[in-house]
C-alpha cells in the first residue's frame, strides 16, 4: 500500500496561506496570550515556508549551480530581514507594521498555483508525461535544446 503523498506546490500555497492569516490574526489579538500563541503558529508556517521554497528551488537547480543558487537564496532572506527593519522603522505602530508585511505576501499566495511542480517529485508519483513536458518548458526557457527523452534516460515498465 503506497502512501498519499503532496507536492512541494500544494505545501508552498498552505505555508504561504498561514503565513498571510496568521500574520494578519497577530494584529487583532487581544492579549499577550493570544498573541503569543498566534505568533508560535506563524513561526511553524514560515519555517515550514522557508523549507518547502528551499527544496523546491534546489530540485530545479542543476547539481554544478546549487551551491550558487543556495547562496542567492539566503542572501535573498537576508534583503528580507534588512526591508522587514527599514518598515519597522518607517512604521511604528506595531499592529499596522504587522498587516503591512502579512499583505506584502498576498500576490505570492495567490500567483503560487502558477508554478509547476518539481520534476523530481512528478517522476517520483510515476507521472512521466508531464516530466516531459516541465523540461520541455525549462529547454525553451534556456533556450538548449536536447534530443533525449525521460523515456529514454529512465525506462519504466508499463
Amino acid at each position: 500500500m503506497s502512501t498519499p503523498s503532496v507536492g512541494r506546490r500544494p505545501i508552498m500555497w498552505f505555508t504561504s496561506s498561514c503565513q498571510f492569516i496568521f500574520g494578519v490574526a497577530v494584529a487583532f489579538t487581544f492579549n499577550y496570550y493570544s498573541f503569543v500563541i498566534v505568533r508560535f503558529f506563524l513561526a511553524m508556517a514560515s519555517s515550514g515556508y522557508l523549507v518547502v521554497v528551499f527544496v523546491y528551488v534546489t530540485e530545479y537547480i542543476g547539481i554544478k549551480a546549487r551551491t550558487w543558487a543556495s547562496i542567492h537564496i539566503h542572501a535573498f532572506f537576508a534583503v528580507g530581514i534588512m526591508v522587514v527593519a527599514f518598515v519597522g522603522y518607517l512604521v511604528r505602530t506595531w499592529w499596522i507594521y504587522q498587516i503591512i508585511l502579512s499583505v506584502i505576501t498576498l500576490p505570492f499566495v495567490l500567483c503560487c498555483w502558477m508554478l509547476p511542480e518539481t520534476p523530481f517529485w512528478l517522476h517520483a508519483q510515476g507521472r512521466y508525461k508531464e516530466v516531459e513536458n516541465i523540461i520541455a518548458t525549462m529547454e525553451k526557457w534556456n533556450k538548449v535544446s536536447t534530443p533525449c527523452k525521460l523515456s529514454e534516460l529512465c525506462p519504466v515498465e508499463e
